[in-house]
């Protein structure tokens, strides 16, 4: 048995990568997803949604009152730069922290947190394990998600639309470390040359805050407004000198929808 602490859902990459960390690690052994309840809706899929329902548990119907050490492996979300577990105290024969963040300066209280927390803290990415190391942090490792070729596969890359277009696809939530910004400037020149170019964006954020980092660019001008997110996207583009008549704005879609 190994006990999972970890988001699911399907149009932000924590929770996708929980729900496939969910499925592969059930296919080496037992597993128990501790979340609370969900809905088909939030998965995104019927039968992701069947299979997640099957393995996962309440933490408090699970756990009880004495949160503590169970008696089997846990692999738990360390959740941003504040390295905070999602599930605070359980740990279990051997607990394993994943993590992404997006910070290269980490509190001392954080990283100590995690360090007790956990027997090993694996990072998403190289850059991020190299920032727990410059941090003190030893015990660490990269374990990269990969990608499902399944869905995205570069054998199945017929172009269904827009055959006389040069287009363009840029995906990553809004945020200045995306580099969306030299996106922006890039096009705004490529496509005044070139009238043949599309641009086709998926860059809905969750997070406001981190959207607001976007602010800080040299490059291009920031003026995210409120409502719609399409409309407010389209209006920043506009903007920054962007017909937007070649330029398709993509509302927050499934994982397994975007390689459509």
């Amino acid at each position: 048995m190994i006990g999972l602490v970890l988001p699911r859902g399907h149009t932000f990459g924590w929770g996708v990568c929980g729900k496939y960390l969910t499925r592969e690690l059930a296919r080496h052994a037992p597993v128990v997803l501790f979340t609370e309840p969900f809905t088909a809706e939030q998965i995104g899929d019927e039968l992701d949604y069947r299979f997640l329902k099957a393995v996962s548990v309440a933490p408090g119907d699970y756990l009880g009152s004495d949160q503590g050490r169970l008696p089997h492996p846990v692999l738990q979300a360390l959740t941003d730069h504040h390295l905070a577990p999602m599930l605070p105290g359980v740990r279990g024969t051997r607990t394993v922290g994943y993590t992404f963040f997006e910070h290269s300066l980490l509190a001392t209280h954080d990283v100590e947190q995690a360090r007790r927390a956990c027997d090993v803290i694996v990072a998403g990415s190289s850059w991020c394990c190299e920032v727990l190391r410059q941090h003190g942090v030893d015990n660490t490792c990269t374990i990269l998600q990969g990608i499902d070729e399944t869905i995205f596969n570069m054998h199945a890359n017929d172009k269904r639309y827009f055959d006389d277009h040069f287009v363009i696809f840029s995906g990553g939530k809004f945020e200045l470390r995306k580099g969306q910004d030299l996106v922006i400037k890039a096009f705004q020149i490529f496509h005044e040359r070139h009238k043949d170019v599309l641009l086709v964006n998926a860059w809905f954020n969750h997070w406001s805050f981190s959207m607001q980092t976007m602010a800080a660019s040299p490059h291009i001008i920031c003026q995210l407004g409120t409502g719609e997110y399409c409309t407010a996207m389209n209006a920043l583009l506009a903007a920054n000198g962007i017909d937007l008549s070649r330029v398709i704005t993509l509302p927050p879609k499934a994982n397994i929808a975007m390689a459509h």
